[in-house]
């Protein structure tokens, strides 16, 4: 979960897509770190049965040829660049792969898959507003106090949560990245992610690419049904499904919200491992991904999306989002009914909302613009890097003032914050 994608920022987009396919393949086979686990799904027998899984923990020992035989040991751990053949990997498992399809049945039925209880389950079309409250401090606590007993996910999480609450929200680096830029795509490339994309073949196969997609949100959904969590599609992608359960032709990705209890909580049991789906509903294999979980304000706007889940042989994704109670400002939208707080508490309703969320860290408290004085009087660190990030906090800034502005662009009939007193002064 900490900023560690870095492997799109050496591709070269300006090139075909085939091009641009290789050299992704070729950088995720060099460099992409093993997954923690894979998850296997077994959807319900019907719909009102609870999905199962079956959680697999990659253990690189059982395929550390290297280490026995190679006196490669400083790479020893890495599974996605070797060779499986002059390693042994192959040898070693023959006789326990088969391609039948009965024998590959009466394995799978074997599996002792499970599922979690869902404590938060929907009554009356509403869930309890706690799914919506993070508290980042209690969960670090809670950690730290069984460290000896965490899995190697779990693991990763408090490393994640420790690392991002000492780094203020100013200076977050994009952690997902799209194969945008690539030559003779028409601009396509921002629907596939960079590190998993091989080809611009799908373009020309609505049909498989809206497949796809629609199994990529299938899976999706009975993952976190299988853990007890919940979530569901957002925006355009409902509207879609509200006329025949698929996404429009012209939608080439979803956009899925989950509380920020139940995102958390997924981070904590799945993040970065090889989701495979139900063998009697497709072959699809699906990377699980998490970003920056702390702070839930716009920011520096580099880390709008918070996980994603990737189709690792087209490169698709769908976008996930946590919502919650945040510092962020209030959806347009509310504004008709809201006008009058808003103008009532103009100047702190910014604070009022700061102050109850327990998600933040108290850097994350510390406003873009107060937090240049603690960059130059605080930390003990070059000029260079103080130059660095003084830069981020101003374009933060500059961006947060442009966001408020636009908001009272956007009440209804008002442009700018000064008509909306000039009409309410007249009004009197």
């Amino acid at each position: 979960m900490k900023n560690l994608n870095l492997s799109s920022r050496i591709l070269n987009s300006i090139v075909r897509s085939e091009v641009y396919g290789l050299q992704a393949t070729s950088n995720l086979i060099d460099t992409k770190e093993n997954p923690m686990g894979v998850v296997l799904l077994k959807y319900g027998e019907d719909p009102e049965s609870q999905p199962q899984f079956k959680f697999y923990p990659i253990k690189s020992k059982n395929f550390q040829y290297a280490a026995t035989s190679s006196n490669d040991q400083e790479h020893s751990d890495i599974l996605m660049g070797r060779n499986y053949v002059t390693l042994g990997i192959v040898d070693q498992f023959r006789d326990e792969i088969t391609l039948q399809k009965d024998d590959l049945i009466s394995k799978y039925e074997k599996i002792p898959f499970g599922s979690l209880p869902n404590k938060y389950q929907l009554e009356n079309d509403e869930l309890d507003k706690s799914v919506f409250e993070f508290n980042l401090t209690e969960k670090i606590n809670e950690l730290e106090s069984q460290k000896d007993s965490l899995t190697k996910i779990q693991k990763s999480y408090l490393e994640s949560l420790l690392f991002h609450s000492k780094r203020h929200y100013t200076q977050n680096t994009k952690h997902f990245y799209e194969a945008n830029g690539i030559l003779q795509f028409s601009g396509k490339g921002f629907h596939y992610d960079a590190q998993f994309f091989h080809s611009g073949k799908f373009e020309d196969k609505p049909q498989v690419r809206q497949a796809s997609i629609h199994n990529l949100v299938q899976t999706f959904t009975y993952l976190i049904q299988s853990l007890g969590l919940n979530g569901w599609i957002a925006h355009g992608n409902l509207l879609a499904w509200s006329y025949n359960g698929l996404n429009f032709p012209w939608d080439d990705d979803v956009d899925f919200q989950m509380p920020i209890r139940d995102l958390h909580k997924l981070a904590e049991l799945c993040n970065q491992t090889l989701i495979m789906q139900d063998p009697l509903y497709g072959n699809g294999r699906y990377w699980l991904d998490f970003g920056n979980l702390i702070g839930r304000t716009n920011g520096n706007g580099m880390n709008n999306i918070d996980a994603r889940l990737i189709d690792v042989d087209t490169g698709l994704f769908i976008d996930i989002t946590g919502l919650s109670y945040n510092s962020e400002v209030v959806a347009d939208r509310e504004y008709p009914t809201l006008i009058q707080f808003f103008t009532d508490h103009k100047n702190e309703i910014g604070d009022m909302i700061l102050d109850k969320d327990p998600g933040l860290t108290d850097l994350d408290r510390i406003n873009a613009e107060d937090y240049v004085n603690v960059i130059q009087k605080e930390l003990n660190i070059s000029a260079n890097e103080k130059a660095d990030m003084v830069k981020k906090c101003k374009a933060t800034t500059k961006k947060e003032k442009v966001t408020k502005k636009s908001i009272w662009q956007q009440v209804p009939t008002l442009s700018t914050e000064d008509e909306h007193y000039e009409t309410k002064k007249r009004g009197s």
